[in-house]
């Protein structure tokens, strides 16, 4: 059923109870990575520097905070690409767009002082590309002139630069202050108790079945496309298949209505998801 098909993580790992939550924390040169994560973590692990730049090796450092286990991961600054010269960085840089390929969430880290960059929706991007959940956190708010922007209109902005994050939860925070450094761990284990999830079979059946009821989809070439049975195959995060007479025919607006019925009927509100059509009886192709 799931040829052709692959997990970023496998199904064991999602059931096991010790499960280690892995977070990378990412972002652009100088916005506070290290020193959130010394914050978080209690002491100076990694090396802070008004120095952009400061942070070369992806740096892996477990902890654990009432009783649950994590793993944080801080990286290098990523830079957009015509600024990025110096051999040493672009290794670096590399490096830290791996860790995403092993991380669960990725904590994408704003200077909220300095605004929100084209490069730093770049960013949370990569993390989105690879199937990370989300959150952003709008770091330095000690800084920022409350006068001008407050959290809601930051936040607003945010959303409208990062459309296809619009389900990542935002917090501002302070690493130097400790602002909000601990309702991090509330958004971190809410996600990801969404983003290891699994949807039984029949309940899921029952969302599409409802949907396609409200809104139907295009015909295609003088036919109705039929949905004749979707499942779960993989979590982390959770993707799903669905079975239907013309796979390539789902207009990505359909796809989407979809998700955000699945979305809305689960409560898989902060997660990203995945749905995948495929043709009945066929175990080789599929549309994304």
């Amino acid at each position: 059923l799931t040829a052709g098909f692959q997990s970023r993580k496998t199904d064991a790992e999602s059931d096991s109870p010790d499960e280690t939550i892995r977070l990378a924390v990412i972002g652009r040169p100088n916005v506070g990575k290290s020193s959130l994560v010394n914050r978080i973590l209690g002491e100076e692990r990694v090396v802070v520097s008004q120095v952009p730049g400061t942070t070369r090796d992806a740096i892996d450092t477990p902890f654990q905070f009432n009783e649950q286990k994590y793993l944080i991961i801080d990286t290098a600054g990523i830079r957009r690409k015509g600024k990025v010269h110096q051999r040493l960085e672009k290794f670096s840089i590399i490096k830290a767009l791996r860790s995403l390929d092993r991380c669960h969430l990725a904590l994408v880290v704003i200077d909220a002082d300095e605004g929100i960059t084209d490069q730093d929706i770049s960013i949370a991007g990569y993390a989105h590309e690879r199937g990370c959940g989300c959150i952003f956190l709008l770091n330095k708010w000690d800084l920022v002139k409350k006068d001008t922007y407050t959290a809601d209109q930051y936040i607003e902005n945010l959303r409208s630069a990062a459309k296809f994050l619009n389900f990542a939860p935002a917090i501002t925070i302070s690493a130097k202050t400790g602002l909000r450094i601990r309702k991090i761990f509330t958004l971190i284990n809410k996600v990801y108790g969404q983003y290891a999830v699994r949807i039984d079979t029949g309940p899921l059946n029952r969302i599409i079945e409802r949907a396609v009821t409200r809104n139907e989809p295009s015909l295609h070439r003088g036919r109705r496309i039929k949905f004749y049975y979707t499942t779960q195959i993989s979590t982390r995060p959770p993707t799903f298949l669905a079975f239907v007479n013309y796979p390539n025919a789902v207009h990505f607006s359909y796809r989407r209505y979809l998700m955000n019925q699945i979305r809305s009927e689960t409560g898989l509100t902060h997660t990203p998801i995945r749905l995948y059509f495929r043709k009945r009886g066929d175990r080789r192709n599929s549309s994304k």
